[in-house]
């Protein structure tokens, strides 16, 4: 009896054990997936996420393998700290949690008196600030969303200067830094079927979390940062800890072509846009226009330009390949082109930094290929390929 109860109790450790091991190789198998990619093949209503453990080489038919999402998901998902969220309308913000790979719709949260949104922001892990126009579609306010209650917990508006004069405004970046909250801004004049935008960009600072005025600044070297994090970022913070944005005047966008567009920095210290700093893009590259940036490596930024030269129509944008990659060094400003395929489309977040590369996924005639970016040396090198399947992809982002 005694050797029976030794037998069972061994059996017993051995099968714990076994179950332990077991749930540590899945476990790190899941872990092992540590990039993922949000994407479209044909089917523009069936939009899929597939993750995979590297981008640096081998070939996948992400479509066969991807994961298939609920057809009411439309290029709208953004990734953060392991939950997707839907920021398109403020009637309708909404939280997805992973089961078994899939996003599943948790909760969702309106913003009453918001009308459209212009940007977002996370401020920490469990507040999320949404920006957008009021009521009127004239001034910017904000919303304060508890992440894990998903309710707003605070509204209000932006005391922007306000002198009448003009009929709508845009949001370019709002980041936050201790307990200070940093918008950019434009004022635009309305018409029956068009717009003009004021001739300066604006930057606004207020305490956080009281969003009170603290300071508000202007620059007249350029106009008009289109919104960041919409789907592409405008807006990167350097090594420097400065900000880092573009300004695109060009007639899809500021319709102001007559003033360059660039690169504008903001001192995050003094809490003003530098009057010192202007990289000239359209001047310095004719025809080309910054559409997207990310920050690398040191002084470092990779910028995404688009070509006006090669362009006829706004569907441009969305469907031809008309972009092309440059490394700014702030430093010196010097701008470097990246020799790669013309790339499609815009307003897609197609590049993802991680220990100082870049994964610059370019959509070249044959689909889509990871370029692997080196600043250190200026190198580029052939990564994953992908199956020509796979027409468009809005995100890569780290697991």
């Amino acid at each position: 009896m005694h050797i029976h109860s030794t037998s069972t109790a061994i059996l017993k450790y051995i099968l714990c054990l076994y179950i332990v091991v077991l749930a540590t190789a899945c476990t790190n198998t899941e872990k092992s997936d540590k990039f993922r990619i949000y994407f479209r093949g044909e089917d523009r209503h069936k939009e899929q996420i597939f993750t995979l453990a590297d981008l640096s080489q081998g070939y996948v038919d992400a479509t066969q393998q991807g994961e298939v999402l609920d057809s009411d998901i439309c290029y709208d998902l953004y990734y953060h700290k392991g939950v997707y969220y839907d920021i398109d309308r403020p009637d309708k913000i909404k939280k997805y949690i992973l089961k078994n790979g899939r996003p599943a719709l948790e909760s969702s949260c309106e913003i009453a008196q918001m009308t459209e949104i212009e940007t977002h922001t996370w401020i920490n892990d469990t507040i999320l600030a949404v920006i957008g126009l009021d009521s009127k579609h004239r001034n910017p306010v904000y919303a304060f969303i508890d992440t894990k209650e998903f309710k707003v917990k605070q509204y209000g508006e932006i005391p922007i200067p306000d002198d009448n004069s003009y009929q709508r405004t845009s949001i370019g970046f709002a980041a936050v830094a201790g307990d200070v909250m940093y918008i950019t801004y434009v004022y635009h004049q309305l018409s029956a079927d068009s717009y003009t935008t004021s001739e300066a960009i604006n930057l606004i600072t207020l305490d956080y979390p009281q969003m009170t005025a603290r300071h508000n600044s202007s620059n007249n070297r350029s106009t008009y940062e289109m919104k960041n994090g919409r789907h592409q970022p405008t807006m990167a913070i350097g090594a420097d800890k400065k900000f880092y944005f573009l300004t695109n005047t060009s007639s899809g966008f500021g319709q102001m072509e007559h003033i360059p567009s660039g690169v504008l920095r903001a001192n995050m210290k003094e809490e003003n846009l530098d009057d010192h700093y202007f990289v000239n893009i359209t001047d310095t590259l004719k025809g080309c226009y910054p559409t997207a940036i990310w920050h690398v490596w040191n002084d470092i930024f990779l910028l995404k330009c688009e070509r006006t030269d090669l362009m006829s129509s706004w569907e441009d944008y969305l469907e031809e390949r008309v972009f092309e990659y440059y490394a700014l060094n702030v430093r010196n400003n010097s701008l470097t082109k990246l020799d790669l395929p013309l790339d499609t489309p815009w307003y897609t977040n197609n590049v993802l930094v991680d220990n100082d590369v870049a994964y610059i996924a370019n959509n070249a005639e044959d689909g889509y290929t990871f370029w692997l970016f080196n600043p250190k040396d200026n190198s580029l090198k052939k990564g994953l390929k992908l199956d020509p399947s796979v027409k468009r992809i809005f995100s890569i982002d780290l697991n």
